[in-house]
């Protein structure tokens, strides 16, 4: 397979690999048109994949993952659909798996292949069973266990063209290449106080988490971001407003002021009293005001304004 051609994060997605036009039309229906929309596209839940149990100490009703040879692959066809029947044996017993639709799980296993796979386990003849069970094919040469942990698989916002799983596919691949392209903007002193990690790996662990903590701590770092982005943007256009936006100065005299006084059959309190003098200041102002009055009901906003 050739390389992957240099991306960065501002490429455009249809240039990444396993995208092209056609499905670079689907990612933006998502709003994803670079790699730096990618990779911020998270996920909104995870699956929960759970290390590897015997298949002797299986429990009807749980969702466990086993770890075994396929024994025996039997594969049946009615009409358009295709159904495979197999067992799954391990040292400590065996048990049933069958696919429905199998035309569509892709690869399908072999006889004698070593697999992994997880779903919720059922009974049928007495015996163990899987219906329609993830899986993956491990390769002969590598250590079943070796890499046997609970995993957290991401499920993304996706649409009936795209599913998840190619998103995180596609996630997957391009954060090896462009991780150390994202920029940690905080300061080390802001970050270090609030507990947060580095943004880059803030980000991969919320695509990749390995243990169920990373998922939420990851979270939070972003959110921060998030807020932290939206606040600096409206502190930006505001301090634009005051140094480049005139309007015509709104004076307020003293006559003016008791003749508006005059027309309440009560005294203002002092907290209305000190909300008016600050609203006149800014009306005498050749600033556009920006202010908000905020008060419990039956304080006073209506006769302030």
């Amino acid at each position: 397979m050739p390389p992957q051609p240099s991306i960065d994060l501002d490429t455009p997605i249809r240039f990444v690999r396993g995208v092209g036009p056609g499905r670079a039309r689907s990612f933006e229906s998502l709003g994803i048109r670079t790699v730096r929309d990618l990779i911020e596209h998270f996920p909104h839940r995870y699956d929960t994949l759970p290390r590897s149990i015997p298949i002797g100490h299986l429990t009807l009703n749980d969702t466990a993952t086993v770890i075994g040879c396929a024994s025996s692959v039997r594969t049946r066809n009615t009409g358009a659909r295709q159904t495979i029947d197999a067992r799954v044996t391990d040292a400590t017993g065996s048990c049933r798996v069958k696919w429905f639709h199998a035309d569509r799980i892709g690869q399908h296993p072999e006889r004698g292949q070593t697999i992994r796979m997880t779903g919720k386990v059922g009974v049928y003849d007495d015996e163990a069973q899987f219906v329609n069970p993830r899986f993956e094919i491990i390769d002969p040469d590598d250590d079943p266990l070796a890499n046997d942990t609970d995993r957290f698989e991401p499920v993304y916002p996706a649409l009936a063209q795209l599913n998840s799983k190619t998103i995180a596919r596609i996630v997957a691949a391009v954060l090896t290449i462009v991780g150390d392209g994202i920029v940690e903007f905080l300061p080390d002193s802001l970050r270090l106080k609030r507990s947060f990690p580095p943004r880059q790996t803030a980000i991969a662990r919320i695509h990749q988490p390995t243990a169920i903590e990373d998922i939420e701590i990851a979270r939070r770092r972003v959110a921060y971001d998030e807020f932290l982005t939206a606040q600096l943007a409206i502190q930006s256009v505001r301090r634009h407003r005051r140094e480049h936006h005139r309007t015509t100065p709104i004076p307020v005299s003293d006559s003016i002021d008791q003749r508006i006084r005059r027309r309440f059959p009560f005294t203002f309190t002092p907290g209305q009293n000190e909300a008016v003098t600050q609203i006149v200041d800014d009306l005498a102002s050749d600033r556009p005001m920006n202010r908000l009055l905020q008060g419990d009901v039956g304080s006073g906003k209506t006769a302030v304004a």
